[in-house]
């Protein structure tokens, strides 16, 4: 039986692919999920890879053979997590899962924002769970306006966009 465990690693700031870089360079195998988002800068939209638990990474290590000292200096390294005087571990099923399941979430997260004004959509949760509308207008990455048939009269809604589907 293997006495290697998947610990979780706390990142400085924005430093957590030079945290992989190094570790893996010290020959420890680490897994960082990233994911594609939407982002907008200068007005500009396109799509980043971005880490799927920002300054959080995952190291596999033995805790019996494998020298856990030098990941404290490792450059882009903050901090093994701790829970009291033990590092957290990480139950191997959750790793195995983020990692043959990263791609799909990646995707799931650059659509959740793709509505196009017009579109039609279903509101899945919420008050108005049920209903059908047209896309208004974006607020942001997380909101959307739906224009909703109400009693024969068109009503503004503001939903998040994880409210909505596309029909």
């Amino acid at each position: 039986m293997s006495s290697k465990s998947w610990y979780l690693i706390f990142s400085k700031a924005r430093q957590e692919a030079v945290a992989q870089r190094n570790l893996e360079r010290q020959g420890y195998q680490v897994f960082l999920p990233l994911v594609s988002q939407n982002s907008c800068e200068s007005g500009v939209r396109k799509t980043v890879t971005a880490p799927m638990f920002p300054r959080y990474l995952f190291v596999e290590l033995d805790q019996f053979t494998d020298n856990w000292s030098p990941i404290r200096s490792t450059r882009g390294v903050q901090a093994l997590v701790r829970f009291g005087e033990d590092a957290a571990r990480v139950p191997q099923d959750l790793v195995q899962s983020l990692q043959s399941h990263a791609e799909d979430l990646s995707k799931c997260l650059l659509q959740k924002d793709r509505f196009d004004v017009g579109e039609k959509v279903a509101l899945i949760d919420g008050p108005f769970s049920g209903y059908e509308g047209i896309i208004h207008a974006q607020q942001g990455q997380d909101r959307a306006i739906v224009l909703l048939n109400i009693v024969s009269h068109y009503t503004q809604v503001t939903v998040g966009c994880n409210t909505i589907t596309k029909l």
